[in-house]
Parts: C-alpha cells; structure tokens; sequence
C-alpha cells in the first residue's frame, strides 16, 4: 500500500548547493491499496474522501489529509456507502445500511455520524448520492413517485429543515444535483429525454433554466455564479459554462471525441477528457482550465493515458480523480485515487492571501519551494534569501543570474556559500554594502526597514543610494516610527508610494518587525508588476 504525498514531493530537485528547491509538476498517489478499487473522490480543502473497497466487495468511505498525511477510514457499516462529497469538516454519502439507499453525514469536528434523510422505497437516491456546501445538503430522490422519477431535495443543517426544490408535478427525473452558496444546480427531463440544465436560488426561490433544448447536456456543477456541464456537439460531449447574470453560454472545451464530468471550484474547472485516446473512454486523461487566465491544460502526461475519471476539485486548487494506471480499466479493476495540486507549493493553496505574488514570483523564477513541495510562507526571511529575491527580480529569473568567479566580497558569504551569485550580483547592482565589519550575515532575518531598503535600491539599481538622494516623497506618510530623521526613512517612504508596502491598522510602519516568506513574496511581486 503506498498512501501519501511525502514520496512523490521528495523527487522535487534541490537547486545546487541552496536551501530552496524547483517544485516538481505532476500528480501523485493518494491511495494505492492493490488489488482494490478506490473511486468516487471528492475534495476540501486539504482533504480527499473517496469510496473503497480494500475490505473485499464492500464500499466503504476513507478520508486523507494532505496536510497531516493521515488517512483514516470514515465509514466502514453494513452495506454499500457511495459517491462522498466534502464540504469543510462534514462528509455525506448515499448509504445502504438498512437495504435502502439512504443520506448520512459525518461531521469530522465532533466525530459523529447521523442519518439525514430516508425513503421508504429500495430506489431512493440517483446518480452522485448528495452534494454538501457549507449548512446544505441536496439530492435527488423517488419518494413521490416510487421506483419513478426523481425530486431535487435540500436539507439545511442550520435550521434541520427538508427543502422540497423540484414540483413532483412535473412528472420527469431529474439528476445529480449539486449547490453552491444557496443555488442548486441539476439534469432536469421534464422537457423530454434530452436533459437540460436548471438552477434554483434558495434566497429567491426563483428556478431559471441554464441550458435547455433538443441537444442533450447534463453533469452540472456550480461555483458562484458559474455554471458548467456537459452538453452534446455532433458525435461527442463537450464542456460548456454560463455566467447566470448574463443571458448565454459558451463552450469552455471543444476538443475532438468527449469531455466528461466537468467540475468548478474557484478559478478552475475540470473534467476528464478522451481527445488523445480519440474516442476511447478506457484512455481518459484529467484536464483542467484556468477561468481567469483563459488557460487548458492536462494534468496527465499525454502518452499516459490509462484511464482517469471523476476528477473533482477543492478551492484551494487539488485536484482528485479515480486512477487505472496500475489496474485495468477495461476490466474495471485495482484503480487508485491520484492527486494534483493546481497551485506552485502545497502550503500557499489558492486561498492563502499571498497566493497570487506567490504564484507570480515563483513563474518570474524569483521564487522556489523546499524538497517537500512547500514553500513555508510564515518562515522569516534572511538575508541571503533576500539577495536571492532580488538578484532573481533585477534579472528576470535564476537562469539570469551570472555565476561569480572572483574573489567573495564577504569572508561568511565564501566561495561555498550557495547564495554567492546572488549576494555578489546584489553588490554589483548597489542593493548591499554590507556592515561595517566586512561581513554580510547571511544568517540575520531582516525586518521590515532593512527590506524596504533593499527594495527601494534595487528599484533604482544600479545607481543605489546615489538614484535616491534627491528623492523627497510626494506625499510622506508620516510614520511615527519612521520619522524623517529615521535610518531608513527615504527608502519607506520610496515603497510605500510605489505601491510596494503600506501602514499598519495602527498607522504604525513596524520596522521592527521581521519579514515573512509570504510578506516578501507580496513585497517583490508589487515592486516588480507581478500582480495587478
């Protein structure tokens, strides 16, 4: 059995003689336990839950964390569970304990498990089980028309209240619901065999056709005011998306034979996708595509298609899918749950408030991470790591930064140390000078006076000192503790009206304090235009 995130990240290659390393971009085994089926994943933040059947025939729910690198088992009664879905510290699945599908939800903060709706029919729940968000929970289920069709349903944790969402008149099934902040989305086939795509807002109660008419679409899933699915285009299925607040759709994937189960989550969509198998479901591949950036990419090598489906998505950007690298997807046997994780490090996900100068710095290649794939945003930043940011800034990347081969500047900056090049490339521009001892001290943190220096600097470099001197602000911010007379004072005030860094609430500047990794990322990225 191979579980964990710790093999695959220490393949990551230290750069020569540093303390950082380049992130390796591939995915990596979340759980292998041969010769079992592992399926259905669903993600949330760190957390991957999906169904297995190590236990022999059985389906049971297991859970693992990347963060922790613990896998634990979630339910493992009577009976099939199926088709889990994840939602912060609650679990749900379609549950067959008592000889009927049925919803259970687990709830990881109190350990405790509950059953949340029942049915007394033997053809309950349809297609995906339950889908939570937050206090809400919805499917669909046959409880007005026994062993027929199906209503959307929707029970909020928050008020223990059962939600009827679809009108049982309607007389058609409807299909793997999904929701998003109050709206629901589902496969309706109350217009015929077709299926088309309807959302309902629970703070309007207002229902409103997505997607509808004689070509088929199905498999919606919603983010925001994001909807995606698939729908039909001549012999295959493609993914589609409509904005809600404007009145049509787009294709977001036309490509060659099928695209299937599409998901949302933040910026990202994806789905598995058979285009270089040509058609040939047993070759699926993941694909994901980046909204904001307009950007497609598959997340598994293209002469490695083995069969991959149901990926899902979190909001920090990990992605999850069912795996028959190892098995045999013809036959249906021995898959395993595999992961990828969308963002450059796996402790700056999307939802860190840094992630964006993180991202940016590191695909200007001013920043890496750390043989375990982190990048350790909260470590504090020391002086030869600066000149290592800065460097790689002023030249647009490590491949930029020149070798040094004459003799160090500095006796503890030697020529052994691995941030020569970059402390000697910092003096050469007039960043740094160095104390007035001789010595460098790599090892010091620097607080926030010291990098607002090395910032402004290396904003006029190479002139240094000499491109500030007639420097007078165009509008002082008045620090108290950055007062004019203040060592640092020109070079505060040079960043802060560059946009570079700002005040406390407090209306402090706190040069006092040291200077994060995430911090610095921010720093450098806004200096250097890499955000907007």
């Amino acid at each position: 059995m191979r579980c964990g995130l710790a093999a695959m990240l220490l393949l990551c290659l230290a750069l020569s003689m540093g303390s950082e390393a380049a992130q390796a971009d591939s995915e990596f085994p979340v759980c292998t336990v041969s010769p079992h089926i592992q399926w259905m994943p669903a993600t949330s933040g760190t957390r991957i839950v999906w169904v297995d059947q190590r236990r022999g025939g059985s389906n049971d729910v297991y859970l693992y964390d990347i963060e922790t690198e613990q896998e634990r088992a979630i339910c493992t009664a009577p009976g099939d569970q199926m088709w889990p879905s994840i939602s912060g510290d609650r679990i749900v699945w379609r549950d067959e304990r008592s000889g009927q599908w049925e919803i259970y939800l687990y709830d990881l903060s109190t350990e405790t498990e509950r059953l949340i709706a029942s049915a007394p029919t033997s053809d309950v729940w349809y297609t995906e089980g339950a889908d939570i968000d937050g206090d809400l929970i919805v499917w669909a289920d046959d409880r007005n028309d026994p062993g027929g069709d199906r209503d959307v349903f929707a029970y909020d944790l928050s008020t223990e209240t059962l939600i009827q969402i679809t009108d049982e008149a309607a007389d058609q099934g409807r299909q793997g619901p999904r929701v998003h902040e109050g709206r629901i989305v589902w496969c309706d086939f109350r217009e015929g065999s077709a299926g088309d795509i309807y959302m309902y807002d629970l703070s309007t109660e207002q229902e409103t056709l997505v997607a509808g008419g004689s070509i088929s679409q199905g498999q919606p899933d919603i983010w925001g005011d994001v909807v995606v699915w698939t729908q039909a285009g001549g012999s295959s299925f493609d993914i589609w998306y409509r904005d809600v607040t404007t009145p049509t759709a787009a294709a977001l994937c036309e490509a060659d034979y099928t695209q299937d189960h599409p998901r949302i989550n933040g910026r990202w969509v994806v789905w598995s996708d058979d285009r270089n198998g040509e058609g040939d479901t047993t070759k699926d591949e993941v694909y994901a595509h980046d909204m904001e950036k307009g950007e497609e990419r598959p997340l598994i090598a293209s002469d490695h298609p083995y069969g991959n489906l149901g990926p899902a998505i979190a909001e920090t950007g990990i992605v999850a899918w069912q795996d028959f690298r190892n098995g045999d997807r013809d036959a249906y046997t021995n898959s395993d749950i595999y992961a990828y994780i969308l963002p450059m490090f796996r402790d700056v996900l999307s939802t860190h408030w840094a992630y964006d100068a993180a991202e940016g710095c590191a695909a200007a290649g001013i920043v890496a991470g750390y043989p375990d794939g982190t990048y350790q945003p909260g470590a504090a930043v020391t002086r030869d790591q600066m000149a290592v940011y800065i460097a790689r800034a002023l030249t647009g990347g490590d491949e930029n930064v020149p070798e040094f081969t004459d003799t160090p500047t500095f006796p503890d900056v030697g020529e052994m140390h691995w941030a020569l090049k970059y402390v000697e490339y910092a003096v050469s521009q007039n960043v740094v000078a160095g104390y007035q001892d001789g010595t460098y001290h790599p090892e010091y943190q620097v607080t926030r006076d010291q990098m607002a220096v090395y910032v402004a600097r290396a904003l006029v470099a190479p002139e240094g000192e000499d491109g500030l001197a007639d420097y007078v602000p165009a509008d002082p911010r008045d620090f108290s503790d950055v007062a004019s007379d203040f060592w640092a004072y020109t070079h505060v005030e040079y960043c802060v009206e560059n946009g570079v860094v700002a005040g406390y609430l407090d209306g402090l500047y706190h040069p006092e304090i040291v200077v994060t990794r995430d911090q610095m990322a921010v720093y450098v990225a806004r200096a250097f235009g890499l955000v907007s």
